[in-house]
């Protein structure tokens, strides 16, 4: 018996370095909210409160009012908040523990 082979398709970096390129944007907005929540308590007791509290849509809220292109999305646990940053290409992933 002989293992399969699968060729792979050329490899094009076309869409690697779209992705790259996007990534700078998006760390961007990672570095805006990290920043806020570092420059600002009440900032930061806010977004704590409402994920402790289950309330996706006003962490969200707050998250945007730092003026984010990108999708965010927002998941909690009892000690931690992760932020989701997307674009097209690319995707952050920011989880701040407390």
């Amino acid at each position: 018996m002989y293992p399969y082979y699968r060729p792979y398709p050329p490899v094009n970096p076309d869409r690697f370095i779209s992705s790259a390129e996007q990534m700078e944007s998006v760390l961007e907005e990672g570095k805006r909210i990290s920043n806020r929540v570092q420059q600002s308590a009440s900032f930061a007791r806010s977004l704590m409160t409402a994920a402790q509290a289950s309330k996706h849509e006003e962490v969200k809220n707050m998250l945007l009012t730092l003026d984010l292109q990108s999708d965010v999305s927002v998941t909690f646990t009892p000690d931690s908040l992760t932020v989701t940053l997307k674009r097209q290409h690319t995707k952050l992933n920011l989880t701040y523990q407390w």
